[in-house]
Order: C-alpha cells, then sequence, then structure tokens
C-alpha cells in the first residue's frame, strides 16, 4: 500500500517564479510530495510567504531577478544538485502589434525566454542537474490558440517550446528528461488583470470550456508532479496541453457602444404645414394618434450618404474619446444609396478623409438595421478584425413617398446617425435575437428601379379613400406590419432577455424602433412594460427608419436615463427583427 510511482521524496527541485500563482502551488505541492524544494522570485516578501506554506524540512529560498545575468549567475552558484527544474517565472503582455515598442519586445522576451535559457545553460555549466533529471517549462497555449494584444507573449512561449524540444535532444544522452506544459486559462493574478486589460468576462468565458471552470494552480501543480516524478521516465520533448476539454479555443470579449452622435436636415416640416395639403385632417388629429409634430426632410440634392458624412463629423466634433484615424472599419445601413454602385461606405471613406487601410460595407436594411448593425460591428470586433468599427445609419425615405400619401408622409422623416463600436465604451453589447420572414416583403416594398423592375412603370392609382398607390413610391401595408409587428416583438422581446440571462424586471430601459406612437403603446401595453422604463422620441423627428433607435440612444444619454440593462428591438421592413441587450454603466 506505500507504492507510489509519483512520490519525489529524495529529490531537490528548483521553481522559478514561485512568489504567486502557479510556482508558488508547484512548490507548495512538491513540498507535499517529499521533495526539498528551492524557490525564486524577485520578490522577497511573497516568496516567504511561499515558504511558510510548505510542508516538511531543508526548503530555501533565493530572491534573484531572471532578467539581469548576474542574478541568475548568482543564483546557481547557490544552488545545490537538482533533480527538477520548473522554469515558471514569466510575464503577460496585451500590447497590439501596431503599437510594439522596442522595450515592449525587450520586456517580454527577457523574462519569457531569455530567463529561463539564460538559466538553463548555467545550470549546465556548472554541473547543477543530475543525471536522470527532469525539466519542465511552464509554457501556455497562446501560440495555438492566437488573440488580439497577445503577440509578444504568444511569440514567447513558442519561443520557449521549440527551444525545449531541442534541449530534451541534447541531453537525452544524460537521460535528462525535458518537457512543456502548455495550459489554458489558469485562475492567477495575471490572468484577473488581463480582464481589466482587454475586456474579456472570465467567468462567461470559462463556461465554454467542457469542464466548465478555468484551471487552477494546483492543475498544473499535480501535472508538473508527474513529469517531475520518475513516473514519467520515458517521456521527453513534449508539449503537454491541460485545457479543461477545450480543443478550439476563442476569446470571449467585450464589445461596447464608445460614443453616438446624430444628423437631422435643416428643413422641417410641422403638422400645420401638412394639415395644409390634407385639410380633411387637423393637427390634433396627426399628432394625437401618431404622437409626431414634426419631421426634418433631407434637401433636394442632399443624399443618405451626405447625412451620414455630417453624423459622422459631428461624432468626431462632439467626441474626446475616438479621432478619424482609428477607425478600422465603416458600416453602413441604408435603402437609399448614392448610387446602385459603387457601394456609398467606400464614398464615406474619402468624404471623412479616413485611413485607405480600412474596411467598408453598405448593408440593406431597414427599422432593424441599426440592431443589425451592432451584430456586425460586435462580430467584426470579436473576430480580431476591427478594434473601432463606425456604424453609420442614413434614409432618404421621404424622397421614396408620393406628395399626396398623406399617411406616409405624416410618419416618415430624414435623419442619420453615427456610432463607435469599440473595445471600450460607455454600453457593453450583450448578445442578439435576430430573425426574417420575407413572406411579408410586399408590405413594406418600393417596387421599381431595381433589377427585378428596373424601369418605372408609372401605374398611379388611387383608392377610395384617395390615398395613391404606386410601384414607383413607398407602399405599406398598415394592417399587415401592425399584424406582423404583434405577432413578432413580444416574441423578440421575450428571446432578447432570455439569450441574455436576464428575466424581464431585470430591464431598466426599452427603446423600441419608433414607429409611430400609436404602435409603440399598442405594443408596450401588450407586453406589459411599465411607461417611465418606455422611451420615446419621435415627437420632432418622426419615423427616421434605420436611425430611430440610434437618434433615441443619443437622447437618452443626454437625458442621463442610460443605466443598467437597456432592450433595444428593431423591426420592419423584410420582415426582419433584431433584439440585443445593452449593459450601461
Amino acid at each position: 500500500m506505500g507504492y507510489n510511482p509519483f512520490t519525489l521524496a529524495g529529490k531537490t527541485i528548483l521553481v522559478t517564479g514561485a512568489s504567486s500563482g502557479i510556482g508558488r502551488s508547484v512548490s507548495i505541492e512538491c513540498s507535499k510530495m517529499g521533495a526539498v524544494m528551492y524557490i525564486t522570485a524577485r520578490n522577497e516578501q511573497r516568496l516567504n510567504e511561499t515558504l511558510s506554506m510548505m510542508q516538511g524540512q531543508g526548503h530555501k529560498m533565493i530572491v534573484a531577478d531572471l532578467c539581469d545575468e548576474d542574478s541568475i549567475i548568482a543564483l546557481v552558484a547557490g544552488l545545490p544538485k537538482l533533480d527538477g527544474v520548473v522554469h515558471n517565472a514569466g510575464v503577460g503582455d496585451r500590447t497590439l502589434c501596431k503599437m510594439v515598442k522596442e522595450s515592449d519586445i525587450n520586456r517580454v522576451m527577457s523574462a519569457n525566454f531569455e530567463g529561463p535559457v539564460l538559466l538553463q545553460k548555467y545550470l549546465q555549466k556548472q554541473k547543477k542537474i543530475n543525471k536522470e533529471a527532469s525539466i519542465v517549462f511552464i509554457a501556455s497555449r497562446a501560440p495555438f490558440a492566437p488573440t488580439i494584444g497577445n503577440a509578444l507573449y504568444s511569440a514567447s512561449k513558442g519561443a520557449i517550446i521549440g527551444y525545449s524540444k531541442v534541449l530534451g535532444l541534447e541531453l537525452a544522452s544524460q537521460k535528462i528528461r525535458v518537457n512543456c506544459i502548455c495550459p489554458a486559462m489558469v485562475w492567477t493574478e495575471l490572468v484577473e488583470k488581463d480582464a481589466e486589460m482587454t475586456g474579456v468576462d472570465h467567468n462567461v468565458a470559462q463556461l465554454s470550456y467542457p469542464l466548465k471552470r478555468y484551471g487552477k494552480p494546483e492543475d498544473i501543480a499535480y501535472l508538473s508532479i508527474y513529469l517531475l516524478s520518475d513516473a514519467s521516465s520515458w517521456m521527453t520533448g513534449s508539449s503537454i496541453d491541460i485545457t479543461g476539454g477545450r480543443t478550439h479555443f476563442k476569446i470571449v470579449m467585450k464589445v461596447f457602444i464608445k460614443t453616438i452622435a446624430e444628423y437631422l436636415p435643416e428643413t422641417i416640416l410641422t403638422n400645420e404645414e401638412l394639415v395644409k395639403e390634407f385639410p380633411e385632417w387637423s393637427v390634433e388629429k396627426v399628432s394625437g394618434k401618431i404622437g409626431i409634430y414634426q419631421r426634418h426632410i433631407s434637401g433636394e440634392n442632399e443624399t443618405a450618404t451626405d447625412m451620414a458624412v455630417k453624423a459622422a463629423e459631428s461624432l468626431f466634433a462632439e467626441s474626446e474619446s475616438i479621432y478619424r484615424n482609428e477607425i478600422d472599419y465603416v458600416l453602413f445601413c441604408t435603402q437609399s444609396p448614392d448610387y446602385k454602385l459603387p457601394t456609398s461606405a467606400c464614398l464615406i471613406q474619402t468624404k471623412l478623409g479616413l485611413r485607405k487601410d480600412i474596411g467598408a460595407l453598405d448593408f440593406n436594411l431597414g427599422c432593424s438595421g441599426y440592431v443589425y448593425g451592432l451584430s456586425i460591428a460586435k462580430g467584426l470586433v470579436c473576430g480580431g478584425i476591427a478594434r473601432n468599427v463606425l456604424l453609420l445609419t442614413a434614409e432618404t425615405y421621404t424622397k421614396y413617398l408620393h406628395p399626396q400619401d398623406k399617411g406616409n408622409r405624416t410618419i416618415f422623416g430624414d435623419g442619420a446617425s453615427a456610432t463607435i463600436v469599440s473595445t471600450e465604451g460607455f454600453a457593453e453589447i450583450g448578445n442578439f435575437s435576430l430573425g426574417t420572414d420575407g413572406t411579408g416583403a410586399e408590405n413594406l416594398i418600393v417596387k421599381t428601379l431595381g433589377s427585378r423592375c428596373p424601369n418605372r412603370l408609372n401605374d398611379l392609382a388611387f383608392d377610395e379613400s384617395g390615398n395613391p398607390k404606386s410601384s414607383d413610391y413607398l407602399f405599406m401595408n398598415g394592417s399587415e406590419i401592425f399584424n406582423f409587428t404583434l405577432e413578432a416583438v413580444p416574441a423578440l422581446v421575450k428571446d432578447t432577455i432570455s439569450k441574455n440571462e436576464l428575466q424581464f424586471n431585470d430591464i431598466n430601459l426599452f427603446v423600441f424602433h419608433q414607429a409611430n406612437k400609436y404602435i409603440m403603446n399598442f405594443m408596450r401595453k401588450k407586453i406589459k412594460i411599465e411607461e417611465p422604463k418606455f422611451y420615446y422620441y419621435l415627437e420632432n423627428v418622426a419615423n427616421t427608419v434605420s436611425s430611430t433607435i440610434p437618434i433615441a440612444l443619443y437622447h437618452a444619454k443626454q437625458e442621463n436615463k442610460l443605466h443598467g440593462n437597456i432592450l433595444l428591438a428593431g423591426f420592419g421592413v423584410g420582415y426582419s427583427w433584431g433584439g440585443v441587450i445593452l449593459m450601461a454603466d
């Protein structure tokens, strides 16, 4: 019953970086297995704490800086013959590639590569390593799972893995074994500090591991014991992954709305002016039913691109946290592009004087477009394609309206918005609920001037109420759109809350697409949302299609109403719908 192939009794082992984390745990656990431990680190106080936690007798601590060759030489001089070495000391780093300085390279490589290599050199030269000893390098999964900002750290650990394999070959004749341990995420001070720098939610990220947790320092210690013991006597030149079951790694990043701005055209159309054109209506009837008092109308030669540029210029002028040379990608949501081609986003890049080494993309979507845009932008940031995405929305729907279409002319206005989606900001972007049903396409449509029907049909007709209907202008089947909204939006709200693992009462503010007040009030009551939690901003801007939600967000922020969990819900043309939770400061 006394047989134990993993015993370290009679072995003398050196552990570097023993003042905390993995190094401390390896030192403690090896002492429990009977080893005499020599531990080293730069911090004398914390190193002494580790020493006090160890079991057994004869242990010794030596303060040393492994980034200094003279300190390494002094350390080696004070060591006895060793049966095991655990090269654990190292530093983390989150410097973006384009921001790397020579001092960053020197700092990371000195601690993570040069230090262990030089220490190993002097241990061999001074004949401090016994035959049949075991050398263990604590490397990382980082070289095989690249993440943004991890270039120097990954490179240093990749270098040590390559070095260890060659070292194993060179020492094999002495039966000295050399192996690497490559952990995934392990709960240490380094990881906790990294979360603050990168916006990674580690409590969420660890749930993606099959074993539903990150590693503990002792998990790495137990594997180290195996490699240091005689139980691993036929093992050398190996790099062992210890990952909690993860075979594919994807960093879970936090992505934020950093700043937001709006643009509204100068021309204003009031209800009083509309009633002059349609005397059968009254100002009270229009404002009372739809909750809109005026709307902004784009100029005769003013395009959606022009308005998007003006929104972006307002954003740059108002914000002190972002500069145009920091933009990595332009996303432009519009159903009224300047041309069939080229892409309007390309025109915007030039008009704004943005860098040329960026992405630029249009996408055609209406009232759910802002939510969809946030989903694309978040994906670009999480995928490492961009750090700062400029999300623009702009529509000139009023140009699609027949002059005698009094219903739609009361509802729609023109406007634009600009949003920066980035790795930091005032509102974290949560999980999305998205939906599509093309069977309703005919109920909100401009039929002509596309590839399906390239020419105007000039088929203007009037219904029994005198409302125009034409393939050449915007057609909206109000009753069908209303029915679609009744069916889709309550389910959207429920699914969005569920996908963010929240409860209905956890939502502090609901910001819906600002269609018109009648529909919004009906939906609010149906979903049972308290009126103080339901945000309106359409009285003086009307329905600006893809821009309603960002314009509402902009003003809610100005009014200091963005706190806690905010649910965004867009719905309309397509049919399409989308929801997301923002977590604001």
